[in-house]
This record gives structure tokens, sequence and C-alpha cells, in this order.
């Protein structure tokens, strides 16, 4: 299976996000992880969150690991698992 190379990560990226023009140039997903504490961090022009990494597995607030793995990074999706779960089946999660 060949691999995808079309999410960015604006993780240290501190500029205006232009995600039309990424959208065109084949982007389909974008990470941005603004911190790992007590609230998410939105950056400039972002309207929301859809995934926050709130833990590396060892700092910001638990849960900070999963049975059977241990301590892991840890998302928060700003809705419900079924939303998650239709969104992530249909390709919508942006």
């Amino acid at each position: 299976m060949p691999n995808a190379n079309v999410v960015i990560d604006l993780s240290h990226f501190n500029g205006k996000v232009n995600l039309q023009r990424a959208a065109s140039a084949g982007i389909v997903g974008a990470i941005h992880k603004a911190t790992q504490g007590t609230a998410a961090v939105i950056p400039p022009n972002w309207p929301a969150y859809t995934l926050w990494q709130y833990t590396d597995g060892h700092h910001g607030n638990p849960p900070h690991a999963v049975d059977g793995i241990g301590a892991c990074d840890r998302d928060l999706y700003e809705g419900t698992e079924d939303d998650l779960t239709t969104r992530w089946a249909t390709g919508s999660l942006a």
C-alpha cells in the first residue's frame, strides 16, 4: 500500500495559514499540537479545534495511560464519540 503524504503538522508554525491554498496543493489534513496542558490553544484564524493532544502520556491533564498500552499521547475530540466515528469513516474529519 502506498503512503499518502497529504497531512501537514503546523505545531511550530506561527504565521497565518491559508488552508484553501494548502488544499489546492493536495493537503487534506492539518495537525496543530499547540499545547499539552489544561486548555487547548487555537491558532490565529482557526475557528476551533477538532482534536487536541492534551498529554504526551506524562504531562497535561489525566488520563495519561490506556489499558494494554500504558502512558501515551492522548487526544480529545470536540464532539461526541458517534460524531467522531461517523466523520472518521466518511473522511470528513477536518
